[in-house]
């Protein structure tokens, strides 16, 4: 009926396996649930990880080195033995009691991948993860209604039910080893046009990393979108930030935009770093960035 694959690094996913127990266990479905370790180096979470999996209807597996999130999904998938497949993060945890019952409802041939969409919870917000607080909420929360008229823009990969055979040949074709690889994921989803189907039945997002950590990956994620169109992997104009560059190339804007933004770039990322970033000066450090690495590829 259903393989649930939850890939982990480093983190405590007892509170997740508890709630996913407690609703299969009441539905009496057919499932399975594997745990798929990229090779966590904190040994208390390991012996943790190899204890809730002991149940016969659990796998664990715990990778021989860090292979990435995209290669560990896969390797999830080729594992799995039910068509159906649900992805969850190790740091979400559902909002709705019956969450597993509403994807159960929609196991529905017509569609390839069903998106339940992802929400947060203000208990997590901190001073120290503002910035990836904010960005959640502004920029990754989306209504049932937005969602439907941009089905491939919205898709975050924490949480999504897809056939299996779809998995597989997504993570195929982007089996890399680097951050931001969601845009690569949705980007063959459109592509090769695969049914998308949205519904309301999200996620809550816990793992918030703190501003720094948030704003390095932002940044690993800038690189990644270049490399992958550099590799012809998305088109080069899949996401925005390659637009708005592209825009500044055309019109021979680019040294005009670095000379006026580059006095105040330590001041753009304190405010980043601060209790309250502003998610303006973020677009504009990162498409900085960007412009940047461009440049200095071609000169």
């Amino acid at each position: 009926m259903l393989s649930i694959l939850i890939p982990v690094y480093n983190y405590d996913i007892s509170q997740l396996i508890e709630v996913l127990d407690k609703q299969v266990n009441f539905l009496n479905i057919n499932y399975e649930i594997i745990v798929g370790d990229d090779c966590s180096d904190n040994l208390e979470l390991v012996a943790a990880y190899e204890l809730i999996t002991s149940n016969s209807n659990y796998n664990y597996f715990k990778n021989a080195k860090n292979i990435g999130r995209i290669s560990t999904r896969l390797e999830l998938a080729r594992r799995a033995k039910y068509d159906w497949l649900l992805f969850l993060d190790a740091d979400v945890l559902p909002k709705r009691e019956d969450f597993v019952s509403q994807i159960i409802s929609n196991c529905d041939t017509e569609y390839d991948l069903i998106f339940g969409g992802i929400t947060y919870s203000s208990l997590s917000i901190s001073k120290n993860n503002a910035l990836r607080f904010k960005y959640g909420i502004h920029r990754e929360v989306k209504s049932l209604e937005y969602r439907k008229k941009n089905p491939y823009d919205t898709i975050i990969s924490q949480n999504f039910l897809a056939k299996k055979n779809v998995c597989l040949a997504v993570f195929q074709e982007i089996e890399l080893n680097r951050y931001g690889l969601d845009i690569a994921f949705t980007y063959e989803l459109k592509k090769n046009n695969y049914k998308v189907k949205h519904i309301d039945n999200p996620t809550i997002h816990l793992g918030l990393e703190d501003n720094s950590t948030f704003l390095k990956k932002s940044l690993d994620s800038v690189e990644t979108t270049l490399f992958l169109a550099e590799s012809g992997i998305i088109s080069r104009s899949h996401r925005p930030i390659q637009k708005k560059a592209r825009l500044l190339f055309d019109l021979r804007a680019t040294y005009l935009f670095m000379t006026m933004i580059r006095p105040f770039i330590s001041l753009i990322k304190r405010n980043l770093l601060s209790e309250h970033p502003s998610l303006l000066f973020f677009d504009i450090f990162r498409l900085y960035h960007f412009i940047k690495i461009k440049r200095a590829k071609y000169s």
